[in-house]
């Protein structure tokens, strides 16, 4: 609510006003630039024209009546009309305080005046300061509703955000719930496909098992017979060897008796027909025969007679002067009349019915093998040794 300054002739707000002791006010600018501009003060008396009229008695009224009331009381009673009238629900305790002084002053500028007038004042100075207890019960109240709506908008708020986090961990759960149970049944697939590789496995394993002891079996078969082979091998070397060493002996041997033969034919000696030897193919002996593996399998009855294989020397252009002459038991003369013909005591026929293969040692190749030398015309070149394999077998052994 807003009042009028006399000064300006504005209206202000009952705060701005500043009273004056004799009980005048005015606004705080014109109480600061016109009043005491100057250092000295200057009273100023003015007069409202409704104040006035209100207090002043008519002229038509009763010479009886009191005097009108001071400028002072006058002023104290529109302090107080000015407190009551601004006061509402909404006033604090301090207003409703000032009210009740602004009456009690009222009430004490009455002396002297109608009683009936002051007890009333008393009577409203004692109701304001019985209300103050109540507004300032209200005032707390207030202050006290006013948190406790503080308090209840931030348990709303507390709330509003439990009610959120409920939800979420509902719904949470809810996904966690379904994704165990997703979970549950991916285990249970996954622990039959589990148990089904492990009986697999097992199956499997079992089986390798089985693969492996034979291919065990296998392999120490094939070891075995690998030992086997190596040692047949050894031996075989150890009997090729042997033979060798007795191959190299009876080429000795051949060349001695070629030398031998050599040295007869130039001395003019001849050898006895029954002291020749004719090697029929059934004498004869097969060639051992050879392994898969290329290595030569021989037996201790299956030696190569070689002795018995006696080519016929290479002719000489010229022989030494003195040769070494046979002994007489061997010097007979050829039989006369068969020149183209064998002797009769020759066996140059083979078994019936069996075929043998025949070992050849070509010691000069394109030569004939025949074991015999002979001439264009059929006749025996040279010495040959004739008679029984035995003796030659002895003889050489």
């Amino acid at each position: 609510m807003r009042y009028l300054c006399t000064i300006c002739q504005e209206n202000h707000a009952l705060t701005t006003f500043r009273f004056l002791l004799c009980g005048h006010g005015f606004c705080s600018d014109c109480i600061q630039t016109v009043l005491f501009h100057f250092p000295d003060a200057h009273p100023v008396f003015i007069d409202s024209s409704e104040s006035s009229s209100q207090l002043q008695p008519t002229h038509h009224e009763d010479e009886g009546r009191q005097p009108p009331f001071s400028r002072t009381l006058l002023t104290q009673m529109q302090h107080a009309a000015t407190e009551i009238t601004n006061m509402d629900s909404q006033c604090s305790v301090e207003s409703v305080q000032k009210a009740a002084r602004e009456i009690q002053n009222v009430a004490e500028g009455l002396d002297g005046h109608a009683a009936d007038l002051k007890a009333l004042m008393h009577a409203i100075t004692k109701f304001w300061r019985n209300m103050a207890p109540l507004f300032t019960t209200i005032s707390g109240q207030k202050l006290e509703l006013a948190s406790l709506g503080t308090a209840l908008r931030g348990a709303q708020g507390e709330r509003a955000r439990a009610v959120a986090d409920t939800e979420k961990a509902q719904r949470l759960a809810k996904e966690a719930i379904d994704t165990a149970e997703k979970a549950g049944e991916q285990t249970m697939a996954m622990r039959d496909e589990n148990r089904r590789l492990v009986h697999k496995m097992e199956g499997d394993a079992k089986h390798l098992n089985e693969q492996l002891a034979s291919q065990k079996d296998e392999i120490q078969d094939l070891k075995n017979t690998l030992l086997a082979h190596k040692a047949k091998e050894a031996k075989q070397r150890t009997k090729i060897t042997d033979l060798r060493e007795q191959v190299r002996q009876k080429e000795a041997d051949i060349d001695r008796l070629r030398r031998t033969s050599t040295f007869g034919r130039s001395a003019g000696h001849n050898i006895p027909s029954s002291s020749l030897r004719v090697y029929s193919s059934s004498q004869r002996r097969e060639p051992p025969e050879l392994e898969q593996d290329g290595s030569l399998t021989l037996d201790s009855d299956s030696e190569l007679e070689l002795e018995n294989i006696v080519p016929a020397p290479a002719p000489r252009a010229s022989s030494p002067a003195v040769l070494p002459m046979l002994p007489e038991s061997l010097q007979e003369p050829l039989p006369q009349g068969r020149s183209h013909m064998f002797p009769g005591d020759w066996d140059a026929r083979a078994l019936g019915g069996v075929k043998r293969k025949r070992v050849s040692i070509d010691r000069n190749p394109g030569t004939t093998t025949f074991p015999l030398a002979l001439d264009s015309k059929g006749r025996l070149k040279g010495t040959a040794q004739l008679g029984s394999r035995h003796k030659i077998n002895g003889r050489f052994s």
